[in-house]
């Protein structure tokens, strides 16, 4: 039996480290986002978190593309880490 992050791993056609360079524009959003007043259980308390989890699903998407299309290295898990920084930053703040 294949298992779920074998064959996600081998259909998406995009190189580990694009991956997590897109996860640095989904910061942008969120930062701006998280500056915006709002209500806490208004309908806009959703946007941040919607980004957070299009954040994360990138963030497992590389580490399971980068393993499964064995293009692992020092410098994509370094790199993924350093794109993970901005994110930790903003949620910090």
């Amino acid at each position: 039996m294949v298992s779920f992050e074998h064959s996600v791993g081998r259909r998406i056609p995009l190189h580990p480290n694009l991956i997590s360079s897109l996860k640095l524009f989904v910061i942008t959003p969120l930062f701006v986002v998280s500056m915006k007043p709002y209500e806490f259980f208004g309908p806009e308390h959703f946007i941040p978190v919607g980004v957070f989890l299009i954040f994360e699903t990138l963030d497992y998407l590389d580490g399971v593309v980068a393993r499964e299309t064995v293009k692992t290295s020092l410098f994509g898990r370094v790199y993924d880490r350093l794109t993970d920084l901005p994110l930790y930053l903003v949620i910090a703040w």
